[in-house]
């Protein structure tokens, strides 16, 4: 077992560790205690986990559940009564800072491509949606419109229909195009 990614607290110092190791050995593990995991390693508990493999206990774990925002802010709240240095302190802020800024551009980039996977579908059904129209009264617009539309089909005709509906400003210099293709 190792320590989480999002532990990012220091060890105890010699001395606090020996003296956990010494209340272990001598009171037993305290199960109200458990050590946390997350993702099969340890976000909280490290040092009781160490003294525990170190006399030989066995220590009560317990899964986090949440997301990756969630794991660090409850180590940042569970190790907040911790015995360190200011120095100590400023170094774990920016890395947590660091920690919750990667985790943010990495969810915004799920966000992102779920939007994208959402919209790309909701084109596809869009587009499957529309059906041809009756045939005969699209070959007669195509005959209409131009011999050298005909030619290309009906499916182009629906295509343009499609376009014209969404977008009838871009749709208006395509359709001086088609008309300067039917001249020649």
């Amino acid at each position: 077992m190792q320590k989480h990614k999002y532990n990012i607290f220091p060890n105890a110092s010699q001395e606090d560790f020996n003296l956990l190791v010494s209340d272990i050995r001598k009171n037993g593990y305290d199960l109200d205690f458990p050590i946390i995991l997350f993702q099969g390693d340890i976000l909280d508990g490290w040092n009781r986990w160490r003294a525990c493999q170190q006399i030989g206990e066995k220590p009560a774990t317990k899964e986090f559940t949440g997301s990756d925002s969630d794991a660090i802010n409850y180590t940042l709240r569970t190790n907040k009564r911790r015995n360190l240095t200011s120095s100590q302190w400023a170094t774990i802020a920016v890395d947590a800072d660091e920690i919750m800024s990667q985790i943010a551009a990495e969810t915004e980039r799920e966000r992102r491509a779920k939007q994208a996977e959402t919209q790309s579908k909701e084109k596809q059904k869009e587009l499957s949606g529309n059906k041809l129209p009756d045939s005969s009264n699209t070959r007669t617009a195509t005959k209409a419109a131009c011999p050298k539309v005909r030619r290309k089909g009906v499916k182009k005709v629906v295509v343009a229909r499609t376009f014209r509906n969404k977008n009838t400003k871009s749709f208006a210099s395509v359709g001086e195009l088609y008309a300067n293709i039917c001249k020649n």
